[in-house]
């Protein structure tokens, strides 16, 4: 009965087996009644390098490192946006409680802002659609042929199709008409302004060859 009271007290479990009883410890108690505390950190001081803390986990360890190391016992340099990699995506790298950071926009997200937050989402548009960002907060479906709807959700009808399509060349053959008076009016009327220039020079060089008339001298006779 004592030594059950002993194993309860060291937080321990009286465990009934067909041998008898034992005493189940916790994570951080060992011992045949649980007497004895896990002591992995005091055993191993070093244990956690460039000013990390040591953690007993039962019989073994877990290290706290500090902003600038990682790894198991903090032996590995942490990479920030300050020292060896950029943000991404129009990220900035901020001083932040002591510790370089990007700060991404809304659309970006990771430690270096490498990963789209999602916006364009596998599903956002439907029946072939092509998800275009428009801006931090907005996107736009550009849906596949036959389909229309924010989602391209929606089938178009043949008769929609049929005037869709119409329209379209519509539009293209007046830009086409439109390009096409645009250049003829402007061959014309470099065509008109060569020939003024060249009925000029034509008239200049007649005028150049002309022969002039010799002049007359007039006298007066004073009777």
């Amino acid at each position: 009965m004592e030594h059950n009271e002993t194993c309860t007290e060291n937080g321990g479990t009286i465990i009934k087996t067909e041998a008898g009883y034992f005493c189940e410890c916790d994570d951080s108690r060992h011992g045949t009644l649980c007497e004895k505390n896990y002591t992995f950190c005091e055993d191993h001081p070093n244990i956690c390098q460039n000013g990390g803390k040591c953690f007993n986990a039962g019989s073994s360890y877990i290290c706290s490192c500090t902003s600038d190391f990682q790894g198991v016992n903090c032996t590995i340099p942490e990479i920030t946006c300050n020292n060896g990699k950029e943000c991404l995506n129009g990220g900035n790298c901020s001083l932040v409680d002591g510790k370089h950071i990007c700060l991404c926009s809304p659309v970006y997200t990771g430690k270096f802002c490498e990963s789209h937050t999602g916006l364009c989402k596998k599903n956002s548009c439907k029946n072939g659609g092509c998800c275009a960002v428009l801006s931090e907060t907005h996107f736009q479906c550009l849906c596949a042929r036959g389909f229309k709807g924010t989602s391209c959700e929606e089938a178009v009808s043949t008769l929609e199709e049929i005037a869709i399509t119409l329209s379209n060349s519509y539009v293209t053959t007046v830009i086409a008409i439109c390009s096409l008076v645009a250049v003829a009016f402007l061959y014309l009327s470099g065509k008109a302004v060569r020939r003024h220039r060249k009925r000029r020079r034509a008239r200049y060089s007649r005028q150049l060859k002309a022969p002039k008339e010799p002049k007359t001298l007039s006298t007066e006779t004073n009777l």
